[in-house]
């Protein structure tokens, strides 16, 4: 099929045998694709309450431009309510480790 095209003779357009090819499966990518494994999301179950607890942290708005606070909250997953709550100036390692 591509001995007229090494010849230097061509019956068609480069598109044209490009599509020609592709219809043949003779033209794939060359370049070298990473490959990832799937990834795997945790799945976080809980069957009662308090056996799964999550945090997250908002910026709340102050009452001058620029003044941001941080609200922390705790929230149990089989219940899906709050169970705690904090506001503080800083976003700080400290307040946002468990107690203990």
């Amino acid at each position: 099929m591509w001995a007229p095209l090494d010849e230097g003779r061509y019956w068609c357009s480069i598109s044209a045998m490009y599509r020609i090819a592709r219809a043949a499966g003779q033209v794939r990518e060359r370049r070298r694709q990473a490959t990832h494994p799937a990834r795997v999301w945790p799945e976080l179950v809980a069957r009662a309450p308090r056996q799964v607890w999550f945090w997250d942290i908002t910026a709340l708005k102050g009452p001058v431009k620029g003044i941001w606070y941080r609200y922390y909250v705790i929230l149990d997953i089989y219940f899906r309510c709050v169970t705690g709550w904090l506001i503080a100036a800083a976003e700080d390692a400290t307040v946002a480790s468990p107690p203990g």
